[in-house]
């Protein structure tokens, strides 16, 4: 009588394991090679962003507002309440493919600022997240980084956004105009005039657009949670930033309980550009540091979920990846006006033009006359 073949036990064993092994080794590479294509599309963004920047300077002579663009005017010349809020990514939008967008948007502040009254605020969605509220809800993807966790928020006006423009190296309160800000962007009637030539330092070294992470209502991350803190912080104290960079413990915000509890917090709202919050970053801490601050000021720091830092959109257009090591000076040492200590720092008061943070500092900056080198 022949004997029956087949696995022994032990053989069967053996084979699930070296099968559980293999997957083992080459999990990690598919993740990492998702990851890379993710990278990739999140550099195409803001390649997509940058042509949009420069085809409205081709256009209008100057760079895009912060906010509150002049092309948001009311017919009295002034800004009207709910206008007054639409970041820069509304304002480029025809010079993306989202005319569409901007068209249904357009149409509600014309009606706006023939009337001056709106049946529905500009901003807000009714419950269901139906309608043209719809558009406020969801994130637009030239928008958002594919490697964002944090997306949808429920219904209201929260549509998550990682693409923030650069105010510079001082932290401002909401006066966001010269020479306070030294970075690319500033707001209304003082964005006339501020074109290419305003940068002083050269395009290639200047970055326009940096990403930053989603926050959640009370989250306690370095990307997921921003400290909460007065306004009245803003003043330029090294001492503060250097606290804020200790409370860095890995992932997450050490020894600091109170953080930001509501939904108006970082990266949401691409549409809004009233509050820093939303629209904003600083090159102050480097890239993967914590933020804090509230709504309409604060300190908000570049973030990402790629690996090791972030990806930037210089002024020619072109995107780095900046490494969260990136030389950022020391943070423990504020600005300094003649030599001295600008301490207390009140807006509006020029600073010596060398930023005190280092590259990260310099190519946060216009006019530092720094070399950039990275």
């Amino acid at each position: 009588m022949s004997k029956k073949s087949g696995f022994t036990l032990v053989e069967l064993l053996v084979v699930i394991a070296i099968i559980g092994i293999l997957i083992g080794l080459l999990l990690p590479a598919v993740q990492a090679a998702r990851e890379a294509a993710r990278r990739m599309q999140c550099t195409n963004n803001l390649k997509q962003l940058g042509l949009a920047i420069h085809n409205f300077h081709d256009v209008n002579g100057r760079l895009p507002a912060s906010w509150a663009d002049p092309f948001w005017k009311m017919s009295d010349g002034n800004y009207g309440d709910n206008a007054v809020g639409y970041s820069w990514r509304v304002t480029i939008m025809p010079n993306m493919e989202l005319g569409a967008q901007f068209d249904l948007i357009k149409s509600r502040f014309d009606q706006y600022k023939s009337s001056g009254t709106l049946t529905d605020n500009v901003f807000q969605v009714s419950g269901d997240g139906s309608g043209d509220g719809k558009l406020f809800r969801e994130p637009i993807a030239a928008f958002l980084c594919p490697s964002e966790t944090n997306k949808r928020f429920g219904n209201g006006p929260n549509g998550a956004v990682s693409y923030h423009c650069c105010l510079g190296d001082v932290w401002c309160w909401n006066d966001w105009r010269r020479p306070t800000v030294r970075g690319a962007f500033i707001q209304k009637d003082y964005t006339l005039g501020n074109d290419f030539s305003a940068i002083a330092d050269g395009l290639s070294n200047t970055i326009f657009v940096a990403e930053g992470t989603v926050a959640l209502a009370g989250g306690t991350g370095v990307k997921t949670g921003v400290a909460n803190t007065s306004w009245y912080a803003h003043q330029d104290n090294g001492t503060y930033m250097y606290q804020l960079m200790s409370m860095k413990n890995g992932s997450e915000l050490k020894g600091y309980s109170d953080v930001w509890s509501t939904e108006y917090t970082r990266g949401r709202r691409w549409f809004h550009g009233y509050g820093q919050c939303y629209n904003a970053f600083f090159t102050i801490l480097p890239p993967n540091s914590p933020s804090c601050g509230q709504e309409y000021s604060g300190m908000f720091s570049a973030a990402s979920y790629h690996s090791g830092g972030v990806n930037g959109l210089m002024g020619d257009g072109s995107v780095r990846f900046i490494s969260e090591t990136i030389n950022a000076g020391d943070p423990s040492q504020g600005h300094t006006r003649n030599g001295a200590s600008a301490y207390p720092f009140d807006n509006g008061t020029s600073l010596d033009p060398k930023s005190p943070y280092g590259v990260w500092g310099a190519m946060g900056t216009i006019a530092g006359g720094e070399t950039v080198s990275m």
